[in-house]
């Protein structure tokens, strides 16, 4: 049986996130380099802090999700 976790990415490197990304999107015609996935995280507000994967050891392919501000500000309160 294979154990999954859901963690925080605050500790995980941006580059096991640039090789779980490209995996989850390795059979589309558009790939990013990281350059590009920096430049598209920073743009969608990506907080490593309050973003999640699941993990069997390592990270599995995932898709970022943009934070906004009012969730945002909604954590920082509670």
């Amino acid at each position: 049986m294979v154990d999954i976790r859901i963690k925080s990415l605050k500790n995980t490197s941006f580059d096991e996130l640039f090789e779980a990304f490209r995996q989850a999107f390795a059979e589309y015609e558009v790939q990013l380099d990281r350059a590009e996935l920096q430049a598209m995280l920073k743009r969608r507000g990506f907080d490593p802090e309050l973003s999640f994967a699941a993990f069997d050891g390592d990270i599995t392919p995932f898709v970022p999700e943009e934070v906004s501000k009012r969730v945002y500000e909604k954590y920082k309160q509670s």
